[in-house]
């Protein structure tokens, strides 16, 4: 009797695991799998579903290498790892302080993990409505400045010269807050007793930090710079159309698949365009996954 008992738990057991782990195979099959080997199949045909062969990507590299290309691929690729640098180099250490600062329980940390967030959890048409409005001419930003004594403000979101600078700071304001919750999380789960100890033994703030807390959130860290890896090629889509619709010298790789379909109607020519990035992304994360862990291994607390 026993023996049935533990088996009827094994067996429920592994149906439980079983239907847990359907979904995310499924989605997997489904939206990443059979999407792009269907993109791969397509970027060999055009709209009549006829062989072309390479011409699609001889399309795309001439257009890469042109002077005068028809579609500026070279902008796409400069902007999408820019920003990525930008995130890396810029976004992530300010989320990091922020996130430590609030780990530390400034005062008024939750209004300010409040207000840091709240991006995060508008609606993007929301977001850049209220961006676009602070930042026009005749916007508040731009009273204020003239009210103490400075220049107007210029077509910032319509100036080659200002057009990417400002599309990158409405990333960093608009993705602060999933950084900062993830952080703060991750900083919030280290044992008080390390801390403590670490304070017997005489160290400052920054030694604080850089000895023991980011050593302790590692995982966390090392797991979104993969994601963000994986997403280099295909983010950011959203807020350059509706900021820029990709003029002005804002055209990034995803934006660019965005308007081949969108704009052009040239399905297959997208497919060329993701193709291409996905083989070079699949690599790139292993790599970096690689990469990472081989810089630190995981604290175990």
């Amino acid at each position: 009797m026993k023996t049935i008992t533990f088996n009827q738990r094994k067996l429920k057991k592994n149906l439980f695991l079983v239907a847990c782990l359907t979904i995310p195979v499924l989605h997997w099959l489904v939206f990443w799998l059979y999407i792009n080997i269907d993109s791969f199949v397509l970027s060999f045909q055009n709209l009549l579903g006829d062989w072309v062969g390479s011409a699609n990507y001889k399309w795309y590299f001439t257009n890469l290498t042109s002077d005068n290309p028809v579609v500026d691929m070279w902008e796409a690729l400069r902007n999408t790892l820019v920003s990525f640098c930008f995130s890396l180099g810029v976004s992530t250490p300010i989320c990091l302080a922020f996130s430590y600062f609030f780990y530390k329980k400034i005062a008024g940390y939750k209004v300010y993990k409040v207000i840091s967030y709240l991006p995060s959890i508008i609606g993007s048409m929301v977001m850049v409505s209220a961006f676009k409005g602070a930042i026009r001419s005749d916007g508040p930003l731009d009273i204020l400045i003239q009210k103490m004594g400075g220049d107007p403000i210029p077509k910032l979101l319509y100036d080659s010269r200002y057009a990417f600078t400002t599309c990158l700071i409405y990333d960093l304001w608009d993705g602060f807050g999933i950084g900062l919750i993830l952080y703060s999380g991750a900083m919030s789960r280290i044992p008080q007793e390390v801390v403590e100890y670490a304070y017997l033994d005489g160290v400052n703030a920054w030694q604080e930090f850089t000895r023991i807390t980011f050593p302790l959130i590692w995982p966390t860290f090392s797991m979104k710079l993969i994601l963000s890896i994986g997403d280099l090629f295909t983010s950011s889509s959203g807020p350059v159309f509706l900021l820029t619709n990709g003029d002005y010298g804002t055209m990034n790789i995803s934006f660019s698949m965005f308007q081949q379909v969108y704009q052009y109607q040239q399905v297959c020519r997208a497919a060329t365009i993701g193709s291409i990035f996905t083989l070079l992304g699949v690599p790139l994360v292993l790599f970096s996954r690689w990469v990472l862990n081989k810089i630190r291994e995981p604290e175990e607390y």
